[in-house]
């Protein structure tokens, strides 16, 4: 599913997988409700099984908008939420870079029969088995380029994956796929959910029937045992920021990182920085580095697990969600907000929606509105307690299951907590 992008026709058909997938329905069902959470590397196809099982009723969640965007998280060259796809005509050069798909399809097969044996990643064989396959295909390429001079440049070209400009004719694929997609999910699917109102107004926007979206936000077992909401510091006091989640571009943290360097040292000084994230570039280190003097405090976690997330939480104050993209619920937006933390979020996504107050919501990319929101924190760090004045009741598990069987049972008409669908 990851490799899909220019695979637009394996990705809506595929005779094998409908095969396979009709035999386990005819052998275990009938089923009331099919519930696909994901279409990447799912034939579209398979939404159609209402044909076959009239009595089978199939349901759709948007975790992300694949059904959309074949780039998945309408993220275009990597730098820019993508607001317009001009028919089709922006998506020609949307990947900075192209995986290769079939030596990733190879690896994979390989992966699957080395685990179908006994053999997981963490056994010798496993190692032994990749480690090898590589140096072979090293050699391979030498020997190649040995034999086949004349071809070389075209060999290292197709390994590198780099840009091709196409004509301006293949944008009509990439417009045709989002029709496609969208005609079949509204005429098989009978709800299609959304885990957050912003992601019911986009899909709306991308012509998915308003009769047919549903919002349900997701459960978390975070959300099992809320924690009190947190205490303000007192005027003067050291105000600590929380940054949970990944070095992506696209979840704002080198967004962030960049504020972070602008930020005036008066301001700087009265701030302690705590980053919970997986560093997956050595020059975040060295920029960190750069900043450290004019700030109180700055503590990194390289990665996290539940299992340390309480010690990650300890004496947070403030989380910031500063998403590029349209974020459809962050996960770690939730974590935080039922550890008591109130949020910074952008205005993408649908982390905003967790409060009404807007006081602490900053336009996506703004580093002068998340300076002035930082600011008014610290001048008065007493107007924290009101983004808890109005917020959403988060979703335990149970909670999210019950809303779910209601929407299973009563064919759709669950109420949005946040507004009505009719209204979208």
């Amino acid at each position: 599913g990851h490799f899909s992008f220019n695979t637009i026709r394996d990705a809506t058909i595929n005779k094998e997988m409908e095969i396979v997938f009709y035999e386990f329905i005819e052998e275990n069902g009938p089923f009331d409700i099919i519930h696909f959470h994901n279409l990447e590397g799912i034939p579209l196809s398979f939404l159609k099984l209402t044909q076959d099982f009239p009595s089978t009723k199939v349901f759709f969640t948007l975790h992300n908008y694949f059904a959309f965007c074949p780039q998945v998280n309408l993220w275009w060259q990597e730098k820019q939420n993508c607001r317009n796809y001009f028919d089709g005509a922006r998506c020609i050069n949307c990947l900075t870079y192209e995986p290769p798909y079939a030596a990733a399809l190879k690896a994979h097969q390989l992966a699957f029969m080395l685990k179908s044996l006994g053999f997981g990643p963490e056994t010798w064989v496993f190692n032994f088995a990749f480690n090898n396959v590589n140096r072979l295909k090293r050699i391979y390429r030498w020997f190649y380029s040995v034999m086949h001079p004349q071809s070389n440049s075209k060999f290292l070209i197709g390994h590198n994956n780099k840009i091709v400009i196409q004509d301006l004719k293949s944008a009509k694929v990439y417009a045709e796929r989002r029709q496609y997609y969208v005609s079949v999910l509204n005429e098989y699917c009978h709800k299609i959910i959304a885990v957050s109102e912003r992601t019911a107004v986009l899909a709306k926007g991308f012509n998915i029937h308003g009769s047919k979206l549903s919002v349900l936000y997701i459960g978390t077992e975070q959300a099992e045992q809320i924690k009190l909401k947190r205490e303000p510091p007192g005027k003067g006091e050291v105000i600590c920021f929380l940054y949970m989640g990944y070095m992506r571009k696209d979840k704002g943290f080198y967004f962030l990182l960049e504020a972070l360097e602008n930020l005036p040292c008066k301001i700087a000084s009265q701030i302690k920085i705590v980053i919970a994230a997986p560093i997956t570039d050595d020059n975040v280190r060295q920029r960190l580095n750069g900043i450290a003097y004019k700030y109180h405090e700055i503590i990194v976690y390289d990665g996290y697990t539940h299992s340390n997330l309480s010690e990650i939480f300890d004496g947070i104050h403030v989380g910031i969600v500063p998403v590029l993209w349209e974020d459809n619920l962050p996960q770690v937006a939730i974590e935080m907000v039922s550890n008591g933390i109130p949020l910074i979020t952008s205005d993408l996504g649908g982390a905003a929606e967790l409060s009404k107050c807007d006081k602490f919501v900053i336009k996506a990319g703004s580093k002068g509105q998340l300076e002035q929101v930082i600011n008014g924190i610290i001048e008065d760090p007493s107007s924290l307690k009101s983004y808890w004045d109005e917020t959403l009741t988060l979703r335990t598990m149970s909670m999210h299951i019950d809303e779910l069987f209601k929407l299973y049972g009563a064919g759709g008409t669950v109420t949005s907590e946040a507004s009505e669908f009719d209204k979208l």
